[in-house]
């Protein structure tokens, strides 16, 4: 049985371009730790010139970021986030619920 995804992390360099890829999976719903480490990767990229965002994030995951203050963290810069909708950023990924 395959985990659930909770989002694709992708690390932009400061000309834009895609350097890496990978998913973010695990048992149940995203927790503090995995939090944690998504800031502590945007904190590495920043420093960089660069970037980390996520792509097909899950509603948990948004939530939690949210509840965090973290969720502009990971917006995308090249949307208003004024406008945007947390659920908007939420791919078709497969959640606790849905197994």
């Amino acid at each position: 049985m395959a985990l659930p995804v909770w989002a694709l992390v992708v690390v932009v360099g400061p000309d834009g371009a895609e350097l890496a890829a990978w998913s973010i999976d695990g048992e149940g719903y995203p927790d503090l730790s995995v939090v944690n480490a998504l800031a502590r990767g945007q904190l590495c990229a920043r420093r960089r010139g660069g970037a980390l965002h996520l792509e097909l994030a899950s509603k948990e995951l948004i939530e939690l970021l949210d509840l965090l203050g973290l969720g502009e963290v990971f917006d995308d810069p090249d949307t208003d986030s004024s406008d945007a909708d947390p659920q908007a950023r939420r791919g078709d990924v497969d959640t606790p619920e849905d197994r």
